[in-house]
């Protein structure tokens, strides 16, 4: 399972292939459920199975990870909003 930190510390093509697992488990389970199989969502992502498990041991794993990046990414949206207000009209 992904630790804070883990992904600083792949290698460039591991770091592409995770990112796009996350990207495309979103894709599918906003247009499937969180029960849709974790192979489709392998072959979205255009990797094996081996490798979304590798990266996501289980399903439960997978939702955590993709929960986790966007929680940090809208962390980061709010911290660049506080440090750099647009102005309103």
């Amino acid at each position: 399972m992904d630790m804070p930190g883990e992904r600083l510390r792949m290698r460039a093509d591991a770091r592409r292939n995770y990112e796009r697992l996350l990207t495309e488990a979103e894709t599918a389970f906003t247009e499937q459920g969180t029960e849709v199989s974790l192979e489709y969502v392998a072959r979205r992502a255009g990797v094996a199975v081996g490798t979304l498990y590798g990266h996501f041991p289980t399903r439960q794993a997978l939702l955590e990870a993709l929960m986790r990046d966007r929680i940090e990414a809208l962390d980061a949206r709010a911290r660049d909003l506080l440090l750099h207000p647009s102005p309103v009209s």
